[in-house]
């Protein structure tokens, strides 16, 4: 957090997000928002509440899609080795919190060699309250060996209010499972928005990872990568534009624990008026990981002489 200043957001008197079910939003309001069309599965929240109404949660038979709440509430066995298992190894603040409060989210399971030819739309919705409010959403996705999946993640504010939005992610890829992931963030240029994600691959397995941020005033992406067995296989992908007084930082790790193991990582970043950047991307190889072939590269267009970045890949 060298080159970002939580002040900001530890300024303003939060309070959950408490408003009715829709807040007003209704299918012809959610065309109109700036959001790519998908054919898609689709998981809606609102202020971090699961919408049925909104939402479109079929998969093949065997595929799970749903509420987490509603999985938690019903003690399903499959989330107690998962849940809370990758996020909690090391000092984070904003994770700690989204574990302390979160109370909805998104839970993905995909059986052993079920492969998908349509994506999977998560969408999260806040829209901005009169008073500051704040939303803890929680995703939770699980391969199972030799399941094929496409997952969007997007996050688009509504209203001018300011809100902060603390997520969190994880995944668990069995062996040989394949993930695309891409991670959309188009919050208000009021919001504030910070995310950890953390993966754990398992042997042969690949994760295709593309991170865009383009909204709020403060956005933080955090994004750790476990490479737990032979011949795991990860290519992490971002783009940042902004402008403004935006800020966005984006603290990337691979862990290359295991022998055999590939990681490809390319971060771009446009900055025009005085915004401000960070890239913190880290390539841990362990001992014994032999045969490790990894590659990391951050470039950056500024459009204006007050726009700054911080860059540090090591």
């Amino acid at each position: 957090w060298r080159f970002t200043n939580v002040q900001p957001i530890t300024a303003v008197p939060f309070k959950r997000a408490t408003a009715d079910r829709l807040n007003g939003l209704s299918p012809e309001t959610l065309a109109e928002t700036p959001i790519p069309a998908l054919t898609a599965c689709r998981l809606v929240f609102v202020d971090g509440r699961y919408t049925p109404e909104l939402s479109h949660a079929q998969l093949p038979a065997g595929g799970t899609l749903g509420s987490l709440a509603a999985w938690l509430q019903n003690g399903s066995d499959i989330l107690q080795p998962h849940l809370a298992r990758q996020v909690g190894q090391e000092p984070h603040a904003f994770a700690a919190l989204n574990t302390a409060f979160f109370s909805d989210g998104a839970f993905v399971h995909l059986p052993k060699d079920l492969a998908l030819d349509q994506p999977i739309h998560l969408l999260f919705v806040s829209t901005g309250a009169a008073e500051p409010s704040v939303t803890y959403p929680r995703i939770l996705i699980i391969a199972e060996p030799n399941a094929r999946a496409s997952i969007v993640e997007s996050y688009v504010g509504l209203g001018d209010g300011v809100y902060l939005t603390s997520a969190v992610t994880e995944v668990v890829l069995g062996e040989n499972a394949r993930l695309d992931h891409y991670k959309l963030q188009r919050e208000r240029r009021t919001a504030f928005h910070i995310a950890t994600q953390r993966v754990h691959q398992h042997r042969h397995s690949t994760l295709t990872s593309r991170s865009i941020s383009l909204g709020g005033a403060l956005a933080r992406n955090d994004l750790h990568v476990l490479l737990t067995a032979e011949g795991a296989e990860c290519s992490l992908d971002g783009l940042y534009l902004v402008t403004g007084t935006q800020h966005v930082d984006n603290h990337t790790a691979v862990d290359h624990a295991q022998p055999h193991g590939s990681s490809r990582e390319l971060y771009k970043g446009i900055l025009a008026g005085r915004a401000r950047a960070v890239f913190d991307g880290t390539i841990v190889v362990r001992p014994g990981a032999q045969k490790t072939d990894a590659m990391q590269m951050n470039r950056n267009l500024l459009l204006s002489d007050e726009g700054l970045v911080h860059t540090k890949p090591e």
